[in-house]
């Protein structure tokens, strides 16, 4: 039980500390599993995707449509 106790705080550190450097470096990131529609976004990507407050979500394709005509091929 103590082991495990353990584990779960090191990764709740892990993850506040990622939280934290995306906040410092105002950089976003996003959490796609391929089996499902929609990535889960953090808030600084949401900002800098130009997503209304408190979007927590995003799909494929509203992504690939804000990236320039010419750079699609490179993203998609």
């Amino acid at each position: 039980a103590e082991v495990r106790a353990r584990e779960a705080e090191v990764r709740r550190s892990g993850e506040e500390r990622l939280r934290l450097a995306h906040q410092v470096a105002r950089i976003g990131s996003f959490d796609w599993h391929l089996d499902e529609p929609d990535a889960v976004v953090t808030p600084e990507y949401a900002e800098i995707s130009g997503l209304p407050d408190g979007t927590a979500t995003d799909t494929y394709e509203a992504a690939l449509g804000r990236i320039h005509p010419e750079d699609r091929d490179v993203a998609a």
